[in-house]
């Protein structure tokens, strides 16, 4: 650049830029008249940086608005120098006290902090960034206030992961408030588990699995406090598939019922995964035979050979796994009639008999 001549002095002024790098180097160019030149030695001049550094970005986690007593808050923040960052620090205090410092690690163009936040000190907390570059020129931000929430509870439940088909399921829900001790807590229940629900008297999960409920669940239970505190228990719930033994419906003979010649036994074998190998009865306490069919089973039993009376038969299944219950029907064999009159019969021709002698002696004595 040209340079302006004050008496016999040459002047000239430049700008440096934020980024030049130390040293600047110097030289003067002078020509005459008749166009001899001359130039000085080049001369080196230490650019000294005189700009702080800035801030372009800071977050927080969890986000300010979500602080809890007792829990960690990382404070990341992104400065810029014209040459490099020296130093950064986290400053901090609670209502009433005096400053407080954290060093501030650098992770790639962030630099971070991670705070615990004090339980015993106060609902608010202010803080600040300083940092500086390597020639002692600090930036110091404002002041920011925070407001910091109770601590969150604390679910002292052990999940029950498993629950048997068919079973009463009940999970007690046990939670602390560090800060209150012991308060009213608010729960809340999210699954996938329809037959799953919160007992909030009780303050439990409770419910009982079919058997179309077989299979896996997600449960997530929730409490709060009335601070906004809030802590989760999330789980995966199973229900474990029970091979229930065969149940056994008897439709004939009804029980009690008079027997004819041949007693025809039938009914129903009902098994909760549908297999039944083989359906079986019993005659008051003969052998237990094979009857016909499974799903839908009968059999015959001849009376005539069975003795009159009243008479049992005991129905069972097997599914491969497992025996039913037995099942049991009576019925009566009558007395069988004889040959000649029965007894009734007997006392009926006796009594007209006598009947009869009672006339005759009646009309034999009015005619003397």
């Amino acid at each position: 650049m040209d340079l302006s001549k004050a008496g016999k002095n040459w002047s000239s002024s430049i700008t440096v830029p934020q980024d030049a790098a130390s040293p600047m180097s110097v030289r003067f160019h002078a020509f005459d008249l008749s166009g001899n030149a001359a130039s000085s030695p080049t001369m080196d001049v230490v650019v000294i940086d005189n700009d702080p550094p800035t801030i372009s970005a800071f977050t927080t986690t969890p986000v300010i608005g979500g602080f809890h007593k007792g829990e960690e808050a990382i404070f990341r923040s992104e400065f810029v120098d014209n040459s490099a960052i020296g130093a950064a620090s986290l400053e901090y205090r609670y209502y009433g006290g005096e400053w407080e410092s954290l060093t501030m690690s650098p992770e790639g163009i962030n630099y971070s902090a991670t705070l615990v936040l004090s339980t015993d000190r106060g609902n608010r907390l202010w803080f600040r960034f300083n940092v500086s570059d390597g020639v002692g020129n600090t930036l110091v931000t404002g002041d920011m206030e925070v407001y910091l929430y109770s601590q969150n509870p604390r679910i002292l439940t052990v999940p029950i992961v498993d629950v048997m088909e068919d079973e009463r399921y009940v999970m007690v829900l046990e939670a602390e408030d560090p800060d209150n001790g012991v308060v009213e807590l608010q729960w809340r229940l999210e699954t996938n588990a329809t037959w799953l629900s919160l007992n909030t008297t009780g303050i439990s999960l409770e419910g009982t699995p079919a058997d179309d409920d077989v299979g896996c669940y997600d449960a997530n239970v929730s409490v709060r406090d009335w601070e906004g505190g809030e802590a989760w228990l999330s789980f995966n719930l199973t229900v474990v598939d029970v091979d229930h033994p065969p149940t056994i419906e008897i439709n004939s003979p009804k029980d009690g019922g008079k027997a004819g010649s041949t007693v025809r036994a039938s009914g129903r074998a009902n098994d909760d995964s549908d297999v039944v190998e083989w359906v079986r009865y019993q005659l008051d306490k003969g052998e237990w035979m094979d009857a016909e069919g499974t799903a839908q089973w009968n059999f015959d039993i001849d009376t005539k050979d069975l003795k009159p009376g009243t008479h049992q038969i005991n129905v069972k299944g097997y599914d491969g796994n497992s025996e039913s219950d037995v099942y049991s029907v009576s019925f009566k064999v009558p007395e069988p009639e004889s040959d000649g009159l029965s007894s009734m019969q007997a006392i009926g021709v006796i009594g007209a008999a006598l009947v009869i002698v009672a006339v005759g002696i009646t009309l034999y004595l009015r005619r003397k």
